[in-house]
């Protein structure tokens, strides 16, 4: 950790934990940077008494450097958090999302109550299929989940049930799909909404004033026992490892509002051989009482997730007889229509 810099900022050894190899060499490029720089603004301190104005001027400058060096790592992080916003039945028009009149609002009643949701359609690399679920566009499981291993060993449970960890850690983007290292890596924590209109969005408040909303996140349930599912928040420090548990989701100010921004992953105790689907159950509720609580919100995760064929049809992950049989029914029939 370098010398003054407190664990939770970008530097910090926790966050180092939970970010993929790629990012360590820009991250370390842009540490040598920082060094280097306030390097620098120190030497400017030492000389100030010889010319007060004009040092003053660039350590404002330098201060400025760095704190855009910060922001651009934390830009390239680029990871998928589970949104918390307010007013879910509200969606805008994907083709004019600044144009209020374009967008549709079935139920106004809602407009105050807790939502989650996954990376929106309007997201630059990685929408998810089956938003607002964290699903693909049939209704799949998008979420992936695979055997954590630390140094290429599993980690195992200890009870002697013979379990080990499972988290959901994999990258993704529309353009290539899974694995795509260029695209967004999944799926860790939460962060408050910041969407079109800003009708998704929880109320800001200013620097000198805090909003008045105070989130908690709750546990509901699992599809596996209550002991053989927890959350993991950097640092691998288990939290919600019990039905019914709460965490308080905190707020911190983000430069222009108040957000929730908090880094937590998916762990399960799984058979090595595990195959199939598991999922996990959240809401969200406000103490402050400025919100109604949430909808019920599931999670669901599969150790195999579809990628269709372009051939495939009917949409069951294969190419075979049955879509060259939907194929041969519609075999020249025309699509077109005109009055």
């Amino acid at each position: 950790m370098l010398p003054g810099c407190k664990a939770g900022i970008m530097f910090a050894a926790p966050e180092f934990r939970m970010m993929s190899g790629r990012y360590w060499l820009l991250i370390l490029n842009k540490i040598s940077c920082y060094v280097n720089t306030a390097e620098y603004l120190c030497l400017q301190v030492r000389g100030m008494s010889a010319n007060r104005s004009n040092n003053m001027k660039n350590i404002v400058n330098t201060i400025v450097v760095i704190c855009s060096m910060i922001s651009i790592v934390s830009a390239h992080t680029n990871i998928a958090h589970t949104h918390i916003g307010v007013n879910p039945t509200w969606r805008p028009d994907l083709t004019a999302l600044a144009d209020p009149a374009s967008a549709s609002d079935p139920d106004p009643t809602d407009d105050n109550q807790l939502w989650l949701f996954s990376l929106p359609p309007m997201h630059a690399v990685a929408p998810t299929p089956g938003w607002p679920d964290w699903s693909d566009a049939q209704g799949r499981p998008f979420l992936l989940l695979t055997p954590f291993r630390e140094e290429g060993e599993l980690i195992y449970k200890d009870d002697n049930s013979g379990k080990c960890l499972w988290k959901c850690e994999f990258d993704y983007s529309k353009a290539n799909g899974y694995g795509d290292e260029s695209g967004v890596e999944h799926l860790d924590g939460w962060h408050s909404a910041s969407g079109p209109q800003g009708k998704w969005d929880l109320a800001g408040g200013s620097a000198e004033q805090e909003p008045g909303w105070d989130i908690y996140l709750v546990r509901k349930c699992s599809s596996v026992a209550e002991e053989d599912f927890l959350m993991l928040l950097p640092g691998d420090l288990p939290v919600l490892t019990a039905d019914g548990e709460s965490y308080h989701m905190g707020k911190e100010f983000g430069g222009v509002s108040w957000e929730i921004h908090s880094h937590m992953g998916f762990g399960f105790w799984l058979a090595p051989d595990f195959a199939g689907e598991v999922s996990a159950t959240f809401y969200v509720y406000d103490a402050g009482g400025m919100y109604q609580r949430s909808a019920d919100y599931t999670f669901r995760f599969a150790t195999e997730v579809c990628v269709a064929p372009a051939g495939d049809i009917d949409g069951n992950c294969q190419v075979d007889l049955r879509d060259l049989a939907v194929l041969a029914q519609d075999w020249l029939s025309v699509g077109l229509y005109h009055e």
